[in-house]
């Protein structure tokens, strides 16, 4: 028999990601990280600026390698809480810093 987790969070930073596969990561030399999948309009993501095809690197100055990683954040986060997070886009590393928001 299988087991489902169900992970409900309080906070919404409106985005879909997956972590980044092995063949994928190397090809653009990244050693793991999140992609961002979709990107919601009107969502704190739209907001701060992520873009689809961005690659989730760190999360409020740790490591993310997978999308695990940006899971532990949003489960101890509360509305409010601002996520930084350092993404590469056209090869260069930005810093996006997203407001999380009440999940409705």
């Amino acid at each position: 028999m299988q087991t489902a987790l169900l992970l409900l969070f309080t906070v919404i930073a409106g985005f879909c990601y997956r972590t980044i596969g092995d063949d994928e990561a190397n090809e653009i030399g990244v050693e793991g990280g999140v992609v961002v999948v979709k990107v919601a309009p009107g969502t704190p993501a739209e907001k701060a600026g992520l873009k689809k095809g961005d690659i989730i690197q760190e999360i409020n100055g740790k490591r993310c390698d997978t999308a695990e990683d940006w899971q532990k954040v949003l489960s101890k986060a509360e509305p409010g809480d601002v996520a930084t997070l350092i993404v590469i886009r056209d090869k260069k590393d930005v810093e996006v810093k997203i407001t999380l928001e009440a999940r409705k």
